[in-house]
């Protein structure tokens, strides 16, 4: 049997070992430097990705209130807020009395969004129809230069419904 060899008793650590100050500071530098390039274009895609969000759910309440209408065989009118903080709609039996809910969740801060329609309002008769069309729904950031703009189309008086993005809007 060979005997057990121990570990050295002293272990001879390198003085060179490890990062200068200076490197330090070059990784860092170039980290900011890309992080200052790379921030605008991520909010930008942050903007973006809400003013999107909003659009979809203002489709999806045209939507829920299009069905109830054809369902119960009653007119539903959705009512937009204009001048609100955070984009705000509602759905009811006539204009202005649904209960008020605000669109984009947690993610849209006050005076984040506008939303802007060419009716404040858009009423779903006992069929699902429209009574007047074209009406444009649009969702734009606040004070964005550049920034994306997005809108949901009442297009047809059957109550279709299209999605558009920046130039497309009417």
């Amino acid at each position: 049997m060979k005997p057990f060899k121990s570990w050295p008793q002293s272990v001879n650590y390198s003085a060179t070992a490890g990062f200068t100050l200076l490197e330090m500071l070059v990784v860092v530098i170039i980290v900011g430097i890309l992080a200052s390039i790379a921030a605008p274009d991520w909010f930008r895609y942050l903007m973006g990705r809400r003013v999107v969000t909003v659009r979809d759910e203002v489709r999806q309440v045209l939507e829920e209130a299009q069905t109830t209408a054809i369902t119960r065989r009653e007119q539903r009118v959705v009512t937009f807020y204009t001048d609100e903080e955070v984009p705000t709609v509602s759905i009811g039996s006539t204009h202005n009395d649904g209960v008020r809910q605000t669109l984009g969740g947690d993610s849209v801060r006050p005076g984040m969004l506008t939303i802007s329609a060419t009716a404040d309002s858009v009423t779903f008769d006992y069929q699902g129809t429209v009574e007047s069309a074209p009406i444009t729904i649009t969702v734009t950031p606040t004070g964005q230069a550049g920034g994306r703009t997005s809108c949901v189309v009442v297009t047809t008086l059957l109550g279709s419904l299209t999605n558009e993005d920046g130039s497309a809007c009417p």
